[in-house]
């Protein structure tokens, strides 16, 4: 009778151990796929620059319009990073405009419309998304939350929310060890 119980301990806590093994690579598989996920800084919003002016964006990017070319409803974009050019390109409304570095998309606006009159011509874009550069500093975050100041050439501190997934991972891995030792010497005690 006693074996029997001994068995039953060790096959119980074995169980345990299986379980809370699974538990930590679930959560550390997890953590690894949005390592991989892109940490969006703008989602989707809807800008507009006038030529020859610029519109300011999170880690030192700037969009400006060079020329425009409202016959053929073309504009030539410059982005910047920190007073650098990084891409030049022509682009007729409706199309994209994006930049990557080492093939990760930062920035990515498409061209809505053109307008123009004769003191100077206003550009809107839709859909304008920038994503973290894992190159430069990640922004420091802030309680507002909001995305930069949509009007033209400024340098807001208005940062977005960043999640921090590995804290959150490490308090499921520390709650799921704790849980396990729990159940673990419960059974023990049980048992004995």
């Amino acid at each position: 009778m006693r074996q029997n119980t001994k068995l039953k301990t060790f096959v119980s806590l074995l169980i345990m151990l299986m379980i809370l093994h699974s538990s930590v690579a679930v959560v550390s598989s997890q953590s690894e796929e949005d390592d991989n996920v892109p940490v969006v800084l703008i989602n989707g919003t809807k800008i507009f620059i006038k030529s020859e002016e610029s519109h300011s964006f999170f880690q030192g990017y700037k969009l400006q319009i060079k020329g425009v070319n409202q016959e053929d409803e073309r504009l030539w974009l410059e982005l910047s990073l920190n007073g650098r050019s990084v891409k030049n390109d022509v682009v007729h409304e409706g199309e994209h405009f994006t930049y990557k570095r080492d093939s990760t998309v930062i920035l990515n606006a498409t061209v809505d419309k053109i307008y123009t009159n004769p003191e100077s011509e206003l550009v809107t874009f839709k859909s304008v998304y920038q994503y973290l550069d894992p190159q430069l500093e990640t922004p420091k975050l802030n309680n507002s939350g909001k995305t930069p100041n949509s009007s033209n050439d400024t340098n807001s501190t208005n940062n977005p929310k960043i999640e921090d997934g590995y804290l959150q991972t490490a308090i499921t891995v520390i709650g799921t060890i704790s849980i396990g030792v729990i159940v673990v010497y419960i059974l023990y005690k049980n048992t004995t």
